[in-house]
């Protein structure tokens, strides 16, 4: 198992560091934890996919690019994922170690400020999010949502969780629903936006070839945005009482048919029975 440093730096950010020889790029990711809620998933869902469309410096998707490209081809993958009873916002840069570029200073700074730019300086329009950007968000996630269906053994889980776990927020499909995305507009959204990034625990991982003594003051100096006390997380329900099997059946046009089972272990990854 990987050992990463944990440090705490200003804000409630908390650093996690793993230097390492094995790579030739840095790695730099990004977790912001919401609690997974039935009626914040499709909010949640469509940030990051919304953030990565456009920055107060590089207002469109090309420009994105562009950014990138100055640092030497860097790659940002956003994404939302679910952990337990979290809904978690990802953001992940990958930059060229600047021992590989020869002339070459400061490219650690350079990618955590485009990291930066794009978690904390979102192009507005009129004080809110762009609307073409949230309209055209909220149009491909509809897709995402509605699309799970073609794919049979994602499907299948995805629905024995929810028919398990219908009265826990582990139940809650990671990307919403698609009837809650019709009250989701530019302001709310923006707004909602504001108090997770200043509120929601925040996590920042590091791997590469970089000492603490160099990435620690760039972190604080980077990441300088303002924060509040963060949220608390609750814990995943992981203990319930189990009653009779049940069996769910949906008939569907496929010429194979898919058998799912769910069992409740109630056995979490801290008990000494888990391994």
């Amino acid at each position: 198992m990987t050992n990463f440093t944990t440090h705490e730096l200003p804000g409630g950010i908390n650093l996690h560091f793993y230097p390492t020889e094995k790579f030739k790029t840095i790695v730099f990711s990004v977790f912001l934890h919401q609690n997974l809620r039935r009626e914040l998933a499709a909010s949640t869902a469509l940030l990051p996919y919304v953030l990565e469309r456009g920055t107060e410096k590089w207002p469109t998707t090309r420009e994105l690019v562009k950014g990138m490209e100055e640092l030497y081809g860097a790659d940002i993958l956003t994404d939302i994922i679910k952990r337990g009873e979290r809904h978690v916002l990802q953001f992940i840069l990958e930059i060229v170690n600047p021992l590989f570029v020869p002339g070459e200073e400061n490219l650690e700074e350079k990618g955590l400020e485009f990291l930066k730019e794009v978690l904390a300086n979102p192009v507005l329009e009129e004080g809110r999010f762009k609307e073409s950007y949230v309209k055209r968000e909220k149009e491909l996630l509809k897709n995402r949502i509605e699309g799970l269906i073609n794919d049979k053994v994602s499907y299948a889980l995805e629905r024995c969780i929810q028919e398990m776990c219908r009265d826990e927020n582990y139940g809650v499909f990671r990307l919403g629903k698609v009837e809650d995305l019709a009250e989701i507009t530019p302001q709310n959204l923006y707004e909602y936006y504001r108090d997770l990034l200043a509120r929601a625990p925040l996590d920042v991982f590091v791997l590469g070839k970089i000492s603490p003594a160099e990435i620690l003051p760039l972190m604080e100096r980077v990441f300088d945005f303002k924060r509040e006390d963060s949220w608390e997380i609750e814990p995943t329900q992981i203990y319930k009482e189990v009653g009779e099997p049940r069996y769910v059946e949906e008939k569907l046009d496929v010429s194979q048919g898919k058998l799912t089972l769910g069992y409740r272990t109630n056995t979490s990854v801290t008990d000494g029975d888990f391994y």
